[in-house]
């Protein structure tokens, strides 16, 4: 979204992670900053003791980039930060702190399901939020999650609909308990291979004074 000022501006954010100020009548870019995430927010102005404020909403996220993952910068998940802006401001805004997820612990774990069968229906079903490749940087990473340990744990969320209030709706309507544990078996398999790949690569090399 965008918003036009009395001043002869336009103010933009952008999902490249920068809000923008435009020249109104030439569309000349005029001024810049990095937000340190990408924004899908219209900004909004108000005015305190004559003082003018521009605020702005920063998160990425939304159906539209979760299903559309290749036309957006693949930023992390981090939480929504609101900034606000004024003339000869000097503060700065702190790093996001992204929290990382460890693998889950697959040991041991097996399922009844069909893999082949599970790949079908998670695509029918499940890319739209969760990307073709059951991980993308705003929802949860369905390959480290916990509750592919067990089949009673996946069926809680995917059937019974225990994480609606987090925004993962039960999916009974469009899926069996036999095709969720399909959904499950798939998962577990592109889990293990995302892990086996991790685990190839060569380390870091050390830097030397």
């Amino acid at each position: 979204g965008a918003m036009a000022t009395a001043g002869g501006l336009v103010f933009q954010g952008s999902a490249e992670g920068e809000l923008a100020a435009y020249d109104a009548a030439s569309g000349k870019k005029l001024w810049r900053h990095k937000t340190g995430n990408g924004v899908i927010a219209a900004p909004m102005t108000y005015e305190i003791k004559g003082e003018q404020y521009v605020a702005l909403l920063v998160g990425a996220g939304g159906a539209a980039q979760a299903a559309a993952t290749g036309l957006s910068p693949p930023w992390p998940r981090a939480p929504g930060r609101l900034m606000v802006f004024k003339l000869g401001a000097t503060a700065t805004a702190p790093a996001h702190k992204i929290a990382e997820i460890p693998p889950v612990d697959l040991t041991g774990v097996t399922s009844a399901g069909n893999v082949k069968r599970g790949l079908a229906v998670f695509h029918r079903n499940c890319t739209g939020c969760h990307g073709a490749a059951a991980s993308i940087p705003w929802l949860a990473d369905l390959k480290r999650s916990q509750m592919l340990r067990t089949a009673e744990d996946w069926k809680s969320v995917v059937i019974d609909g225990v994480r609606s209030s987090r925004g993962m709706p039960s999916l009974a309507r469009f899926v069996t308990p036999a095709e969720a544990e399909d959904i499950r078996a798939y998962v577990l398999s592109i889990a293990r291979e995302a892990q086996a790949q991790a685990q190839a690569k060569p380390a870091p090399a050390k830097k030397t004074p």
